[in-house]
C-alpha cells in the first residue's frame, strides 16, 4: 500500500508543539529535547497523523488478514529521514567499543510493561550476535547521545514512525484520538532502537528449529509484546515475517525497497486489544553474510497491557 493512499490530505507530517518557557531546546532543532526542568517524563507532542477512512480500513484489513502490512513511502519524507539516520547509525556502530560504551545510562534501567528492568537506555553489546542503541521513547534524553546530529536524525525518524503506528492503532481499535496525545506521565512505555547484526556469532533460535535453522538464525521465531511495531526495510536480508493466512515466511528485504517500504506488524497487546481479530505477528531474524543495521519503533501504551498478554 502507498502512504498517499492511506493518509488523509494534510495529515502526514508529525510535528512538535511550539516551545514554551519551561521547555529546553538544543539549537532550535525540530526534534530537540522536550525535557521540562525537574521532570523528564515528558515527550514530544505531535500533530495527529490520520489515515483516511478508506486507508484505515485497508490497513486494518491487512493486519487482520496477514498480521502485517507493507507501506510504501511514495511521499518521500520518511525515506529521506531514514537515509540520514542510517548513515549516522552505521558510523556509530563502526566506532571503537570505548566510544560507544560511554553512551549508556548506567544505573537508570528501562522498566517494561510488567515492571521488570530490561536494559539501560543507550548503547549495549549483546554478545557476538548484535549490538544495540535503545531509547525509552517517552523519555528520550535519559542516555547520552553520540552527537547532536545523531540525536536529531534518530528522533526525527522515531517521531514519524510513531505517527504511523498511532494512526494504525486508531484504525485497528477504533480510538477517537491518537494515543500519543492522551498518554500521560509514565503511561508511554514505547521504545525505539537501532540494532547492528555483524552476522558472525550465534543467536537465540528456539528449540523447535532444525539443526540447519539453528546455524542460520540470529533471533528465532517469536511474537513481540507490543501494540504495533514498525521497521523501515534496511536493504540487508534478515527479517522474516509469517503471513498469518498462508503461514508462509516472507523475507522482507527480498520483496521490499530499502528505506522506502515500511513493515508494520503487530504484537500480543494488539491481539488482546482487538480480541484476536488482529493477530500478533510471528517473525524472526535470519543470519546473513553482510552486516545489518536496522531501526525499529515499538509502540507500548500502558492502558493496553492486560495481564492476558504477559505470557
Amino acid at each position: 500500500m502507498r502512504l498517499s493512499e492511506v493518509l488523509g490530505a494534510g495529515n502526514y507530517e508529525p510535528e512538535l508543539q511550539e516551545p514554551n518557557e519551561n521547555r529546553k531546546f538544543d539549537g532550535g532543532s525540530r526534534v530537540s529535547s522536550m525535557r521540562d526542568e525537574g521532570n523528564d517524563n515528558n515527550e514530544a507532542v505531535h500533530k495527529q497523523v490520520r489515515f483516511s477512512k478508506k486507508g484505515g480500513r485497508m490497513v486494518a484489513r491487512a493486519l487482520a488478514t496477514h498480521s502485517f502490512a507493507i507501506l510504501r513511502d511514495d511521499l518521500g519524507s520518511i525515506s529521506k529521514t531514514y537515509r540520514t539516520c542510517a548513515e549516522e547509525l552505521k558510523a556509530f556502530f563502526a566506532e571503537k567499543d570505548d566510544a560507544k560504551e560511554v553512551c549508556t545510562a548506567a544505573g537508570d534501567p528501562y522498566f517494561d510493561e510488567r515492571g521488570l528492568p530490561m536494559w539501560f537506555p543507550g548503547y549495549e553489546r549483546c554478545g557476538s550476535m548484535r549490538e544495540a542503541y535503545r531509547i525509552h521513547a517517552g523519555r528520550p534524553d535519559r542516555q547520552p547521545w553520540p552527537s547532536p546530529t545523531f540525536r536529531d536524525a534518530f528522533l526525527d525518524l522515531q517521531h514519524k514512525l510513531r505517527g504511523i503506528c498511532d494512526a494504525a492503532l486508531v484504525a485497528a481499535v477504533h480510538c477517537t484520538s491518537a494515543p500519543s496525545l492522551w498518554v500521560k506521565d509514565d503511561g508511554d512505555l514505547s521504545v525505539c532502537y537501532a540494532l547492528h547484526y555483524p552476522n558472525v556469532g550465534g543467536g537465540n533460535p528456539p528449540s523447535c528449529c532444525s539443526s540447519s535453522d539453528i546455524d542460520n538464525m540470529n533471533v528465532g521465531e517469536h511474537r513481540d509484546p507490543s501494540l504495533m511495531v514498525i521497521e523501515p526495510c534496511c536493504g540487508v536480508p534478515g527479517l522474516e515475517v509469517q503471513d498469518h493466512r498462508s503461514k508462509q515466511w516472507i523475507p522482507v528485504e527480498s520483496v521490499c525497497k530499502e528505506g522506502i517500504d515500511l513493515v508494520l506488524f503487530c504484537g500480543k497487546a494488539m491481539e488482546s486489544a482487538t480480541r484476536g481479530w488482529v493477530p500478533a505477528t510471528v517473525h524472526r531474524v535470519r543470519r546473513g553474510t553482510q552486516k545489518r543495521v536496522c531501526f525499529i519503533f515499538e509502540q507500548k501504551y500502558r492502558d493496553f497491557f492486560p495481564l492476558a498478554c504477559h505470557d
